[in-house]
């Protein structure tokens, strides 16, 4: 396990001379660090990494490695087609063009390892590059790594939900403040019981991506409206949803836009998913590939039991 200094996280919109210098920068301090020497100078074959700096710094000593990529959210779906737009081409030469310039490199990934993937066959793409292996976590035996964190569980609460209720897991964004009309119009539009159901609400378990005054304006507006609630404990966030999602039994999902929804319309099938996916426009400050509309085309294509909204 290999600290590295790319704690902070940098947009730069597609400016493509701030990216670079700031990408050399970074790899040029990874490149430095003892721990990251010594491993260089071991002859390795294989790499499975998640498209961090680190990776092009292996890429560049040892070429001839197999590199793996290691799924770990939504992002990389973006890039799994071949997409052959006239302004994805262009930014492809800028690239190539400052790659060249720069003596950057982009990691050639000679296979994909992941959940996400079941719903692609060949046409996988990672920096432009097709990958030879597509690896398939087999998804029975992820579930029963999940129930690691039941153990957790019952060592250190008690858990007071009841199997019998009607349970809706809402999975909000907190980097975007809740406007009442427009919730309640969501949890109508989706026959959500004030009477019968019991939604359950968790924070993300990275503290960056909460904000409290949303978080707690949102359960504000739904106590007010009456709606029955779960909240699960913020000494608990770190509980992957899909985790609450198989312990729960939760039958219907409500979502903004999350790897979530993804994850889930793969493992439990017979879930309701909901996905609001235009509700991450609301957040204009945010920008990321598979936020864009083009993305979402993508999404449908290839996720038929996620109804988006």
């Amino acid at each position: 396990i290999i600290s590295t200094p790319e704690t902070k996280h940098k947009v730069f919109r597609l400016n493509y001379l701030k990216l670079y210098f700031y990408s050399n920068h970074i790899i040029n301090k990874i490149s430095n660090l003892k721990s990251v020497k010594d491993i260089l100078n071991v002859e390795y074959k294989n790499v499975y990494g998640a498209g961090s700096f680190l990776d092009e710094v292996f890429y560049k000593t040892n070429k001839k490695a197999k590199f793996y990529f290691v799924e770990h959210g939504l992002g990389n779906i973006y890039n799994f087609t071949n997409q052959n737009f006239l302004k994805i081409k262009i930014h492809f030469i800028i690239k190539y063009i400052l790659n060249y310039i720069f003596k950057n490199t982009n990691t050639k990934y000679h296979g994909y390892l992941g959940i996400l993937n079941y719903n692609f066959k060949e046409d996988i793409y990672i920096n432009n590059y097709k990958i030879r292996e597509n690896i398939k976590i087999d998804i029975e035996e992820f579930k029963k790594t999940l129930n690691v964190f039941s153990r957790y569980l019952k060592k250190n609460y008690k858990t007071k939900y009841n199997p019998k209720q009607n349970l809706i897991l809402l999975n909000w964004n907190f980097l975007i403040k809740p406007k009442e009309k427009e919730l309640i119009n969501i949890l109508t539009d989706n026959k959500v019981d004030r009477k019968k159901d019991t939604l359950i609400i968790k924070l993300h378990n990275k503290s960056m991506n909460n904000k409290s005054s949303n978080y707690r304006f949102l359960i504000r507006i739904l106590k007010k409206n009456k709606f029955k609630l779960k909240i699960i404990n913020n000494n608990m966030s770190f509980l992957p949803l899909e985790f609450i999602v198989q312990k729960l039994k939760i039958k219907k999902m409500i979502s903004l836009m999350s790897s979530t929804t993804f994850y889930v319309s793969i493992m439990y099938p017979d879930v309701v998913n909901i996905l609001y996916f235009s509700y991450n426009k609301k957040f204009k400050e945010y920008y990321s590939p598979e936020h864009k509309t083009d993305a979402l085309y993508l999404y449908k294509k290839k996720f038929k039991n996620i109804v988006f909204n």
